[in-house]
Order: C-alpha cells, then sequence, then structure tokens
C-alpha cells in the first residue's frame, strides 16, 4: 500500500506567492505585529492584493467569497506565509469577508434562521 502525496496543479502552482510577497511586501518585511505602523499598512495592503486573487479566504466557499480550496491549496498558502512572517497579519484565519459568510448558509442568514443579520446604523 502506498500513500499519494500529490498535491493537484493548483497547490504546486500557488508557489507563485513567493514572486508575490517578493514583489508587494518590503524587503525585510517582519510581520504585521511590531510598533511600526508601517508594517502593519503593508500586511494591509498585501491582504488586499490577495483578496484580489482570491488568495485570502481560501477555505470559504465560492459563493460566500472564498475560493472553495482543497487542503492541499491551504497548506501550500499557510506554508508560504509562515515562511514570510505571516504577512496576512490578523487574516491569517482568513476571517475577512461579507456579512453574509459569516452567517453560513442561506437559511442561517435568513429571517427563519438563527444567524441574523444586524440592524442597519443609526
Amino acid at each position: 500500500m502506498s500513500l499519494d502525496f500529490d498535491m493537484g496543479p493548483r497547490a504546486g502552482a500557488l508557489r507563485e506567492l513567493r514572486e508575490l510577497i517578493e514583489h508587494e511586501l518590503p524587503e525585510h518585511f517582519p510581520g504585521a505585529f511590531t510598533d511600526d505602523p508601517a508594517d502593519l499598512a503593508a500586511a494591509q495592503r498585501f491582504c488586499r492584493v490577495l483578496a484580489e486573487r482570491d488568495l485570502l479566504c481560501l477555505s470559504w466557499p465560492k459563493e460566500f467569497g472564498g475560493a472553495d480550496a482543497s487542503v492541499w491549496e491551504q497548506t501550500v498558502v499557510r506554508e508560504e506565509m509562515w515562511a514570510h512572517h505571516e504577512p496576512r497579519g490578523a487574516q491569517y484565519m482568513g476571517s475577512t469577508g461579507s456579512g453574509r459568510s459569516s452567517c453560513g448558509t442561506a437559511h442561517l442568514s435568513s429571517s427563519a434562521g438563527i444567524c441574523r443579520r444586524s440592524p442597519p446604523a443609526r
């Protein structure tokens, strides 16, 4: 019996993140969690770039703004991010997106469901 270690074509292609990180982040980027506001600003800019390329909320289903990525694809992105001082900052959990996504299914976000949208701000 042998194990299948094939991560699939997209997981291998995600190694392109190395080039993206090199291009989008300052040289010697120390991570978002420093005393320098510029480091946080760089992380926030980088998160916008990742979001534009569907690389920020990998585990979420596509219908809720995610990438519906496989476990291997998520692993590749996490490895690349951790190797570069987690440039996503607090977004490393993929916890950004629309209010609808935080409610899960359409049933949960409906008035009959248990997760309801907050009333509009006044």
